[in-house]
């Protein structure tokens, strides 16, 4: 029982250290929105770039966006929000995000 504990601790401790944000983004019609979970007891610095494709009153039009978002202790909630509306409808998306 003593080896099958110190062995399971082993390969715990790691895991809890390269622990990050959680990111859930949301793609519809309606829109992009961007939600997180942080459940660490420390902040993050990310660093994100998005590219959208976006149809405006009938035209395709492509965007490219950085930003550098904090994403403070113990946060749950939304980040970025970009709804749809009649006239600009979010077509597509692809994304990159690193955090330190």
């Amino acid at each position: 029982m003593r080896k099958f504990i110190a062995f399971g601790a082993f390969f715990l401790v790691p895991a809890a250290a390269f622990a990050t944000p959680y990111f859930h983004h949301n793609y519809s019609e309606a829109g992009y929105f961007l939600d997180v979970n942080n459940a660490e007891e420390r902040s993050y610095e990310c660093k994100a770039s998005y590219d959208f494709d976006i149809t405006e009153n009938g035209v395709t039009k492509s965007h490219h966006m950085d930003q550098t978002l904090v994403i403070p202790a113990k946060f749950s909630g939304r980040l970025i929000s970009m709804a749809s509306t009649p006239q600009s409808i979010v077509r597509t998306y692809r994304y990159n995000i690193f955090c330190n």
